[in-house]
């Protein structure tokens, strides 16, 4: 653009001008001055005073062009000025709010200027979630991504948000899976009881989710689906009234995280069944997965990671991914994971991009299988 200024100021340094023809080609207008004030059509003195003024307004575009193209390259260098907010697509107190804590304290050296962690909870994560699509692409906005919003509620209704186009991954944190939990009073020792129990009498069996949409009601239509049984759908807000509803026998069943509900095993008011994983988990080691019961397709887990807008300048995105890099690849944080009952799952931006790419297709696959459109 600053070459085109140059070029142009230099031709009109050597050229003469017929005002006629200029006016005629809307270049100037002398329409509107009154009688009197009006150049005459030719000259010399009026040639050069058109000449120097559009030399004037050209180098005063010159300048905002350069001053354009440099303000955002120093910005970038100097990123960042001041606070970096993360976005938790849920409430409080969740695991999720706990990661993303974790991830800002983390990061405080970093970035100076400070990391602050908010909640904008609603729709199952599709709120908060399509605010960080929305932000301005500085850097300064960003979201702590499950794959609730980005995988699976993608594949089950219509979105305010594009996954693929709207958003820029940076790094993935961690994974957490998914075990299918029963209260004790519903009589299954095992998973294969379970079975029985719900192929005798289809739809009795009630299981708990967060929300239509959500990875806990998509996954457990996978687990229907997998095993051909037919269980009855309620509803919660949230995962906390949900598992309260478990363990207190209003709800038979629920797909929890193992971190979630480990605690509550030992009351002995549930039963966790089977993980639905490649692994078992360290917080319930005794627990088979899917794999090792016959269901090796058995598999509901939440991928963890941040992102940003797209089209953040690249120099700001590239000490994103370098300073969340150190984060997520350190081992007192990938310890603190653990301790919440979550496995580190360090992913570059293009792993996790995949992650998300892959999850998407798997369940937008299910849902088509199972008809489950909540756009109906």
């Amino acid at each position: 653009m600053v070459q085109g200024l140059r070029h142009t100021v230099s031709n009109i340094k050597t050229s003469t001008f017929d005002i006629g023809q200029l006016e005629a080609q809307g270049a100037i207008v002398f329409s509107n001055m009154p009688a009197g004030h009006r150049p005459e059509r030719t000259g010399t003195d009026t040639t050069r005073q058109i000449r120097e003024s559009t030399m004037r307004s050209l180098r005063i575009l010159a300048c905002m062009a350069v001053t354009t193209l440099v303000a955002p390259t120093r910005a970038a260098e100097t990123f960042p000025t001041r606070a970096v907010t993360i976005v938790v697509p849920f409430a409080a107190g969740a695991i999720n709010d706990a990661v993303a804590r974790l991830v800002a304290e983390r990061l405080q050296k970093a970035f100076p200027a400070g990391v602050v962690v908010e909640n904008r909870p609603g729709a199952g994560g599709m709120t908060g979630t399509n605010f960080v699509a929305k932000a301005q692409p500085d850097g300064y906005t960003l979201l702590l991504g499950t794959d609730d919003a980005l995988s699976v509620l993608p594949a089950v209704k219509s979105l305010p948000y594009d996954v693929d186009k709207e958003f820029s991954t940076v790094y993935g944190l961690a994974s957490s899976p998914f075990a299918v939990t029963i209260n004790s009073t519903v009589g299954a020792p095992d998973f294969a009881a379970l079975l029985q129990k719900a192929k005798a009498s289809p739809g009795r069996i009630k299981y708990a989710s967060t929300g239509a949409g959500g990875v806990v009601h998509v996954g457990t239509a996978l687990l229907e689906d997998l095993t051909k049984i037919q269980l009855s759908h309620v509803p919660y807000r949230g995962m906390a009234p949900a598992v309260t509803d478990v363990i207190g026998g209003h709800v038979d069943l629920v797909m929890v995280s193992p971190a979630t509900i480990a605690p509550h095993v030992a009351s002995g008011k549930v039963r966790v069944l089977v993980l639905a994983d490649e692994t078992r988990h360290p917080a319930l080691p005794g627990v088979p997965t899917g794999a090792e019961l016959g269901y090796p397709d058995l598999l509901v887990r939440s991928t963890i990671g941040i992102l940003g807008p797209s089209g953040m300048p690249e120099q700001v995105s590239a000490k994103l991914t370098a300073e969340i890099a150190k984060v997520a690849t350190d081992v007192v944080f990938q310890k603190r994971l653990i301790e919440l009952g979550i496995t580190p799952t360090p992913l570059t931006a293009s792993n996790y991009a995949k992650r998300i790419a892959d999850e998407g297709q798997r369940w937008s696959s299910l849902a088509k299988r199972v008809n489950i459109e909540l756009d109906k």
